[in-house]
């Protein structure tokens, strides 16, 4: 409801009802949401935003062999409000914006998230900022209750059979980022513009694998020897990254986009721990390019294509690679368009993901050409 021009509120509910049967186990989820937003406009420098949320959730969980919750019931609150105060320092040329997201969840208890952001417009050409923000990544239900059989072997010595299990833990803590970000933004000529962004992440208390020690255990039967990988938040790291992005209007019928990233992680775990990961390490690709190109052709034809570059991915095995996708449309009336499709035409197929934390089939990406017909009705 909009009172006038400076009150507005919003409020928004939902209801949902899912089911999932994937990954080893299934699970049945209510959630319901309430949410309520209201914005102030104070005078001509102040745009004042507040909320509250409230989110229950309940899920009922089929264990199976492989993957298993306990309890395989349960009920989980969510309380949040957040506030963000928009100021125009210097109007058209300095502005700043503060605020943070404060919530009460069933896992981890209070946190707390601020960020701030300062804007500066020192020519209607160029645009620079800085950035600060703390987030969090709360325990999950699948942090604090899962079990994960990964695989049987035998001990060589003894004969018996040993189960290595991941297990999850009721006390992981919530890992921590906190994150600060500098750009420019500088446009020469009207159909060209260029932005680059460096920024630094700090992560504390990432969640972990540690091997505990091995237990006699009788169920899942037969007897064996339980090898147990515990939960914790034993590793702490630095992520540093840079993206510069180029967006150039060539003509009026053609547009193109560049893109580029660099990713550098160092992780570091605690002094003795022996902590791994839970997310293999080296799974993110350190440079990226992306390059789009769009034109409309005449007749109502369209012709895009889109080429991309990712590095190797060194912690599971995975090589570097091109590819490319095409798109030739046609719209021979106002409301249907066809189109045709070309994806990873560079390679027969390759791949593109292993899993490292559960034995799952490797993601392969292969090439293929697919059809579309659209009709868009007035």
């Amino acid at each position: 409801h909009q009172f006038n021009d400076r009150i507005e509120t919003v409020l928004q509910s939902y209801y949902d009802r899912s089911k999932i049967n994937g990954f080893g186990f299934r699970e049945n989820r209510h959630t319901f949401d309430i949410d309520f937003q209201n914005r102030i406009r104070i005078g001509h420098r102040q745009d004042l935003v507040w909320g509250i949320e409230y989110r229950f959730s309940r899920d009922r969980i089929l264990n199976t062999g492989t993957v298993s919750f306990t309890p395989d019931a349960r009920d989980l609150h969510l309380f949040s409000g957040f506030l963000q105060d928009e100021i125009s320092i210097l109007p058209d040329k300095l502005r700043f914006t503060v605020g943070s997201k404060f919530e009460h969840n069933t896992f981890s208890g209070f946190e707390y998230q601020p960020s701030a952001k300062l804007l500066w417009l020192p020519h209607e050409r160029h645009t620079l900022w800085a950035s600060f923000s703390r987030a969090v990544k709360t325990p999950s239900r699948t942090d604090e209750d899962i079990r994960v059989n990964l695989s049987a072997l035998q001990d060589p010595t003894t004969g018996s059979t040993v189960l290595v299990a991941l297990l999850g833990n009721r006390n992981v803590k919530s890992e921590v980022l906190f994150a600060g970000e500098v750009g420019y933004r500088v446009r020469p000529l009207d159909r060209l513009f260029f932005d680059l962004t460096a920024y630094f992440n700090r992560f504390n208390d990432l969640v972990t694998r540690v091997t505990g020690a091995s237990v006699p255990e009788a169920d899942p039967a037969p007897a064996h020897t339980l090898t147990p990988l515990n939960l914790t938040n034993q590793m702490d790291g630095n992520v540093i990254g840079a993206e510069l992005a180029a967006d150039w209007q060539i003509l009026d019928w053609w547009r193109v986009r560049l893109a580029y990233t660099f990713l550098d992680v160092n992780l570091n775990r605690d002094p003795g721990s022996g902590a791994t990961l839970v997310l293999t390490p080296g799974g993110s690709p350190k440079h990226q390019v992306s390059l789009f190109s769009t034109m409309d052709l005449p007749k109502n034809f369209e012709l895009d294509w889109w080429f991309r570059f990712v590095d190797r991915l060194p912690g599971i095995g995975i090589d570097r690679y091109a590819t490319l996708d095409v798109r030739l449309g046609w719209k021979p009336i106002k409301n249907l368009e066809l189109s045709l499709v070309g994806q990873n035409l560079l390679d027969n197929h390759r791949p593109e993901f292993i899993s490292r934390t559960i034995n799952t089939q490797p993601t392969d990406a292969e090439r293929g050409v697919y059809g579309k017909i659209l009709w868009r009705f007035p």
